[in-house]
């Protein structure tokens, strides 16, 4: 788990400390899970070297985004009511091997998780967003299938199943 703190851009820090970890309890097949929701550093940054030099990614260079920043402050909210309303849609797909999932039922963000780290027995799991974007200034190719509720989901999740094969 990494720990944000702030960021100094052009003489001016930017907290960062709403992406730390945070747990939210769910229901889940009638059990509470406690789950926790992780940020990774591409919901505030970019590839278009507008900003400064945030981190290095493989071969990949992350840069400060003021936008993608500014639209993350609601960010965690934004997660936090999508796990808690019922009727939450995402739809699933495969990147690298791996089943993720992209909500979109917010209006404003597109925003890409995982959900791992299932641990049946005490009752927790983590929920990684890996990325978010302004669906306007979005310039890739969104997923597009079977949209289904996260809560089910999650249910299939706890029990060990996927939904794409």
């Amino acid at each position: 788990m990494h720990l944000y703190s702030h960021f100094l851009v052009n003489g001016k820090f930017y907290g960062l400390t709403h992406f730390n970890c945070q747990t939210v309890e769910v229901e889940i097949d009638s059990e509470v899970y406690k789950v926790s929701l992780e940020f990774g550093c591409h919901c505030f940054t970019d590839e278009k070297e507008n900003g400064p030099f945030y981190r290095r990614e493989g071969e990949r260079s992350r840069y400060w985004s003021q936008q993608r920043y500014d639209d993350s402050l609601a960010l965690p909210d934004v997660i936090r009511k999508a796990l808690l309303n019922r009727s939450t849609y995402v739809i699933p797909f495969k990147t690298n091997g791996t089943e993720q999932y992209h909500y979109l039922d917010d209006g404003y963000f597109a925003i890409f998780f995982y959900v791992n780290s299932i641990d049946i027995n005490q009752k927790t799991m983590k929920i990684y967003v890996v990325s978010a974007y302004d669906k306007t200034t979005y310039n890739g190719q969104l997923p597009n299938g079977k949209a289904y509720k996260l809560a089910w989901i999650l249910s299939k999740r706890v029990r060990g199943e996927f939904v794409l094969s």
